[in-house]
């Protein structure tokens, strides 16, 4: 595409992406859950969109401009992920633990979303000097495959365990906590 078409298709393309991702949000997660769906299974869902997602930027080069519009659909699936996480921590946490393991999951948000971009832009800068743009969306696609693999064979066992993940091992807040005791007594 040329300079002015270029700015003109990612303008309409993000106006897209994000009415696909509203839709998402407001009707995929709703029947989602009216289906009874597992959290690892959208955390799948998921995956599995971020991974054709992956594979359709790889094969642009291959494929007409109208495909882009039509990967916004994955695309949009991938953002199911949050979601996913964050019920099944809310599912399998005690109350106690629940704060702790929502902090941890935003402060590996927080580093991935600083640490990926930084990663590929030089992966993209340093092949697409070469004339192989597309293998950091390869890179990408094996990424999402192996965020597929866990949701599938550590995720999903998880799930299906009895309603707590883990004792209380933190401290003796989290103990009293989960007892509801007076949790005055643990700062005197």
């Amino acid at each position: 595409l040329k300079k002015d078409e270029a700015k003109s298709f990612n303008s309409k393309y993000f106006a897209y992406l994000g009415c696909t991702t509203l839709v998402t949000q407001l009707l995929v997660v709703r029947l989602l859950d009216w289906l009874r769906i597992r959290n690892s299974s959208t955390i799948v869902l998921s995956q599995i969109g971020n991974c054709s997602h992956m594979l359709v930027y790889a094969s642009l080069h291959l494929l007409p401009i109208w495909a882009v519009y039509l990967n916004s659909i994955p695309t949009s699936l991938g953002f199911l992920a949050n979601i996913g996480f964050n019920s099944l921590i809310a599912d399998r946490m005690g109350k106690g633990e629940y704060g702790f393991a929502m902090g941890c999951l935003s402060a590996v948000s927080g580093i991935s979303g600083v640490l990926g971009p930084l990663m590929f832009s030089q992966l993209f800068a340093a092949l697409g000097k070469v004339g192989e743009p597309y293998v950091p969306f390869l890179i990408g696609a094996c990424m999402s495959f192996t965020g597929l693999l866990v949701a599938l064979l550590v995720l999903r066992p998880i799930e299906m365990t009895p309603k707590r993940l883990v004792n209380f091992s933190h401290s003796r807040v989290y103990s009293r906590l989960e007892t509801d005791e007076d949790v005055s007594e643990v700062y005197e």
